[in-house]
């Protein structure tokens, strides 16, 4: 129930390993929804969290909304490119590895994606090189266990991918999922002074 939430938003404001948290049919309600969202603005590496079935009503699912959008001006200036924002952002204490949600299978289900993933997903490359600056975990999986060179390599991103594996980002599942010029010319990619091993 409310109590529970509240223990476990205790919990998460302090935890920097947890990536999937599944709380279905507790029963925490409104109230409980506010105490998971107060974790929420804190906790940075929780990537998906699941609340079904708890009634939380729509106040509560604002509340969670709000608080996993807390860093959409971070990701809003990630996809336009426009590095100036997000330099004066970071500057002023937005994490390098802040993420905001996109929701799935309802409105009490959602996933997390980061900045990472956004400049990815864009193909903006000198936004990632401004996220390297700031010690942005390259690496970083979304709600969907997707890294940022797994989600080039699906959206034939070239520029991206070459620039991701002269970082020496991990290559784990990328490849798998490679498609359009990026699969064709994989090997001659990592030929360009990466690592073909590294993988995980």
């Amino acid at each position: 129930g409310a109590e529970g939430a509240k223990s476990m938003s205790d919990a998460l404001k302090v935890n920097s390993t947890l990536l999937s948290l599944k709380l279905s049919g507790n029963k925490i309600g409104a109230e409980g929804a506010e105490s998971m969202s107060d974790a929420l603005k804190v906790n940075s590496t929780l990537q998906s969290l699941d609340l079904s079935d708890n009634e939380i009503g729509a106040e509560g699912a604002k509340l969670l909304w709000d608080a996993l959008s807390v860093n959409k001006d971070a990701v809003a200036a990630a996809k336009s490119e426009n590095s100036l924002l997000l330099r004066t952002l970071l500057e002023n204490g937005v994490s390098p590895n802040s993420s905001v949600c996109t929701s799935g299978r309802g409105d009490d289900f959602f996933y997390r994606s980061a900045l990472v993933h956004a400049a990815c997903e864009n193909g903006n490359v000198d936004i990632l090189a401004l996220l390297m600056e700031f010690n942005a975990n390259m690496d970083l999986k979304n709600g969907e266990g997707k890294t940022g060179l797994m989600i080039a390599c699906e959206q034939d991103k070239q520029n991206v991918v070459k620039f991701l594996l002269k970082a020496g980002v991990k290559q784990e599942g990328a490849r798998d999922v490679a498609k359009g010029i990026v699969k064709d010319e994989w090997e001659s990619m990592i030929g360009e002074g990466t690592n073909v091993n590294k993988c995980c």
